[in-house]
């Protein structure tokens, strides 16, 4: 199956061939007919993805009070080690869909 990703540390957009989910019991596989991404919520992702350290931090000031109050508690570095791990994390883009369950 076919996903818009991007990475978050260098803003880098991908289409990716990825694996079908696995469906449980308790949730529904839908076959995606349709999709977009949304010009407003998903654009401020894609620009986010794409500023610098500094500019993702600026853009984002309660993650940066997060960061600081986990700081204190666990230490600097070894929280600066963990935010930039998240930083190495693709995520994916989507919106909405229609498609048959």
């Amino acid at each position: 199956m076919k996903q818009i990703i991007q990475n978050y540390r260098t803003g880098k957009l991908e289409l990716a061939d990825v694996p079908v989910p696995i469906c449980s019991s308790d949730k529904i596989l839908v076959k995606n007919i349709a999709s977009l991404i949304s010009i407003g919520t998903e654009r401020s992702i894609i620009d986010l993805g794409k500023k610098s350290l500094l500019g993702k931090a600026r853009a984002r000031p309660d993650l940066v009070k997060r960061f600081m109050d986990k700081a204190k508690n666990e230490g600097f570095v070894k929280t600066f080690e963990g935010a930039l791990g998240c930083l190495d994390y693709s995520t994916a883009l989507r919106y909405s869909s229609a498609g048959i369950v």
